[in-house]
């Protein structure tokens, strides 16, 4: 099989799915388009795709679409259409699609139009081969995995649920599980030196940048203070008083020993240097992102260890609100993370606002073997299946693992400024795809074949 040739033949009906800005946009939202018009378009054109290929596509509620091919025992590969938004410094246009230098620009060429759009390519070759199909395989796509995933969630309310399924939506080889994710709101009154203090904008990520204004004049301990611990800041006296800025290093909130926390830092200096009870109480429960500060220091042999980010905080008119990402192992009760939290900060009132359970499928399971195999057959290697840092659609369907289409030790571009994909990498997915289904559907077919 010339997969480059197959994939070039098809390269501009994946352009032209990204070039449509597939995000949540409430004005546009509507019973026919629940999500908005971008999300609603982006559906129409894969349900578009498939109808004049030959597939027969339903629709549930204008949120997902599917199509099957084969009977028998049923196997779902979840995929989304909607992206993020195109933030950031982007030096081409985001919705492009545009191929340069052996590389697809644009929003969701990784996550995930471009992976849903092999794994289209890999079943239209399945079915087109003639061969006999001992099972269903059938192709789903979503709307709002981005969001709420309540795309998901309507499609597991209505179905029967599959056997097993995979989404292509993470890293090879194959990701079994995933660690929870929680997002925790702080709020209470502040009444100190501070006047205003503002860091980060939202809980997933480490910030790099704190900033205060103090109700105060003397810089003088405060620079001596960060000469003293080598920190990285600035203090400018201003007619409303002392401005100190600290400097870290940014990283998800996944990996928070990748970054350096400026918010951290700020608060262990309004600590140490002016004594403010509120900023030492937030920095003994916070400065440890695996959690000991707040009583929820938490490790498994199968996912290693809980994270805690406090990435957003901002005091203003007296009053304080802080946001919390917390990513924690199997085995452990979100309840009790959130009233540990509360304990430890009793003057704060701390809220969970979003929860979505760890999961862990068995490495054993024959569908993650034939996956794996596949994976390590095409790219002669020995690799071992992992834990994912981040959240797929498997935080909603029973017995589901992520794979690709990012491979090991590459950078991901997932919500990052042009985001990008090698269509040497596609080659490769589209290979791995194509026969990882194929071996899932038990056709006695060498990989080689």
């Amino acid at each position: 099989m010339n997969y480059r040739k197959y994939l070039m033949e098809n390269l501009e009906g994946l352009q032209k799915l990204i070039r449509i800005p597939s995000v949540y946009d409430e004005t546009t939202a509507s019973e026919q388009t629940p999500y908005g018009k971008g999300i609603h378009d982006a559906l129409t054109y894969m349900k578009d795709v498939l109808q004049k290929d030959g597939f027969n596509v339903e629709t549930l509620d204008e949120q997902i679409i599917y199509t099957s091919i084969g009977e028998g025992e049923r196997i779902d590969i979840l995929n989304h259409l909607d992206v993020v938004s195109a933030l950031g410094e982007w030096e081409r246009d985001p919705f492009s699609g545009e191929v340069e230098n052996g590389y697809l620009y644009g929003r969701g060429s990784q996550d995930m139009k471009t992976p849903g759009w092999l794994i289209y390519l890999a079943v239209k070759l399945i079915r087109d081969s003639g061969v006999k199909l001992n099972r269903e395989i059938r192709l789903v796509y979503g709307s709002d995995e981005e969001r709420k995933m309540d795309d998901m969630k309507l499609y597991c309310s209505k179905a029967d649920p599959a056997s097993f399924s995979f989404t292509p939506d993470g890293r090879f080889p194959v990701a079994i599980g995933e660690k929870g994710i929680m997002t925790l709101f702080l709020r209470g009154r502040y009444h100190g030196i501070i006047n205003e203090l503002k860091s980060g904008s939202s809980s997933n990520t480490v910030p790099d940048q704190a900033e205060c204004l103090l109700r105060a004049v003397n810089n003088q301990p405060v620079i001596e203070y960060i000469m003293a611990t080598g920190m990285m800041g600035e203090i400018n006296g201003t007619k409303e008083g002392l401005s100190i800025k600290t400097y870290g290093l940014a990283s998800h909130a996944s990996q928070p020993e990748k970054g350096h926390s400026a918010l951290m830092d700020l608060l262990c200096l309004l600590y140490d240097v002016y004594e403010e009870k509120i900023p030492g109480e937030l920095y003994d429960v916070f400065h440890d992102h695996y959690g000991s500060g707040a009583g929820i220091r938490y490790q498994t042999r199968e996912m290693g260890r809980l994270t805690v980010n406090l990435g957003a905080l901002e005091i203003k008119n007296d009053e304080i609100f802080g946001k919390i990402d917390v990513r924690y192992p199997c085995g452990i009760d979100p309840e009790e993370i959130t009233e540990s939290i509360r304990k430890r900060l009793p003057s704060f009132d701390v809220k969970c606002v979003y929860e979505a359970p760890a999961t862990l499928v068995d490495e054993n399971d024959v569908h993650v073997q034939a996956l794996l195999d596949t994976y390590n057959e095409v790219m002669k290697t020995d690799a071992k299946p992992f834990i994912s840092l981040s959240g797929s659609y498997a935080k909603v369907v029973d017995n589901c693992v992520s794979m690709g289409p990012v491979f090991p030790d590459q950078e991901s571009g997932f919500h990052n400024a042009d985001e990008r994909i090698s269509l040497a990498d596609c080659v490769k997915c589209l290979e791995i795809y194509h026969k990882a289904i194929l071996k899932l559907l038990d056709l006695g077919y060498s990989i080689d074949s």
